[in-house]
């Protein structure tokens, strides 16, 4: 099995409501492959509070990688709504992922 190369940059970003508009598309087509649940830019783009403080992005060589939808429910309570990681060697095609 191929491991993510070391040299691949991934950064972890807050997930912001314009981070969001900018990325839509590519952050959507993390999730495109789901058969039991799809979000369009509808449910991304979705207010609930404390979500763009909550929320995380991954961006692997400055592409979405993976993301986390979350809110706070209140009480201490924080719920993730959504949670998905994309195939991280889907480019390759000698990747175990294709």
């Amino acid at each position: 099995m191929k491991m993510l190369d070391l040299d691949t940059r991934l950064e972890f970003l807050p997930l912001t409501e314009s981070l969001a508009r900018a990325c839509g598309a590519a952050i959507l087509a993390l999730n495109a492959d789901s058969e039991w649940e799809t979000w369009t830019e509808k449910e991304l783009l979705a207010d609930f509070p404390r979500k763009w403080d909550l929320s995380m992005l991954v961006m692997r060589d400055g592409v979405p990688a993976a993301f986390g939808i979350c809110s706070d429910k209140g009480g201490g309570v924080m719920h993730l709504h959504h949670f998905i990681v994309g195939r991280p060697c889907s480019h390759d095609p000698e990747s175990p992922y294709v």
